[in-house]
């Protein structure tokens, strides 16, 4: 084999796009759902959160940013509504969600399922020589909410309403869903884990660890995903 980091380049130059981050990616022909508990399901709905002025500029670029990339998008009326959570970003920049614990993450069902351990994922690599790491950009963003779901995620800010179009930060069933969903995709590939938004990929030879970088990368091209440039 010629230099494996020349070949490893090569390989995700082949790939550039998935590292577009013009664009928020977005997961081909799958929607999340959620579902409402049989009891305890009434409206809740809460005022926007006191924003101080210091502040209310950088939230202002988040909320700008989300409405770019269609993460969310403005509604009139609402029946659930919880005022945001936002917290600084090393960059300078603000991350907000909602504070779901007031509305969806009480009268959604949470969904479960198990998120692999360190050890789980190590055995299952077990053999492996070298190790490829992949950050997915946006990570639960990239996964679109079913219509019926959005009413449960909407925001109350001090701009107005705004419910998100895709699976939002803070629902309590994220996580097992993005990972059930992650798994699928990627599971007749070997030596390949997920672990919500990060990928690693190893293989018992280099050549077996290119040609299972290639499938990878090739999968989450096809299906409109987008990966962290860095």
């Amino acid at each position: 084999m010629h230099n494996l980091q020349d070949v490893m380049q090569d390989v995700l130059k082949k790939h550039a796009e998935l590292f577009d981050d013009s664009s928020v990616g977005q997961l081909i022909g799958y929607k999340a759902k959620v579902y409402p508990q049989e009891e305890n399901n009434q409206p809740k709905f809460y005022k926007a959160a006191p924003v101080s002025y210091a502040a209310r500029k950088q939230i202002d670029k988040a909320l700008d940013s989300l409405l770019e990339d269609r993460i969310i998008k403005p509604v009139k009326t609402a029946d659930f509504a919880c005022p945001i959570i936002a917290v600084p970003k090393p960059d300078g920049r603000m991350r907000i969600c909602g504070n779901y614990k007031l509305t969806a993450n009480i009268v959604l069902k949470v969904e479960q399922y198990p998120l692999p351990t360190l050890e789980d994922l190590l055995q299952e690599l077990e053999g492996g020589e070298r190790f490829t790491k992949l950050d997915l950009s946006h990570a639960y963003h990239q996964i679109e909410l079913d219509p019926e779901a959005r009413k449960y995620t909407t925001i109350n800010t001090h701009r107005g309403l705004f419910e998100y179009t895709r699976l939002p930060f803070g629902i309590a069933s994220a996580p097992a869903m993005f990972q059930r969903t992650m798994k699928s995709l990627l599971a007749d590939i070997p030596m390949c884990k997920p672990y919500l938004d990060d990928i690693i990929i190893s293989g018992k030879t280099d050549e077996d660890h290119l040609r299972n970088l290639e499938a990878v990368l090739s999968r989450l091209e096809s299906n409109g995903l987008r990966l962290k440039n860095k």
